[in-house]
């Protein structure tokens, strides 16, 4: 989160609160860091390595050309 926060240049949020789910939590950075104006989801896994990074509200979108739109 702090690494994320120093490279986009906001403070980034962390949640960890879901439960009955195989998110460990989420990393927002702030629509203000980005280029495009819309802020990062980062999705953090509880199994390995695996992260999912989405554009403003994962799961908003019903797919890649939805979520460029």
């Amino acid at each position: 989160m702090r690494r994320l926060g120093t490279d986009f240049g906001v403070p980034c949020e962390y949640e960890h609160d879901a439960q009955d789910t195989s998110e460990y939590g989420r990393v927002r950075v702030q629509a203000e860091g980005t280029v495009c104006g819309t802020r990062i989801v980062v999705c953090v896994s509880e199994f390995g390595s695996l992260a999912e990074i989405c554009a403003d509200n994962p799961g908003a979108f019903l797919g890649t050309e939805d979520a460029r739109e």
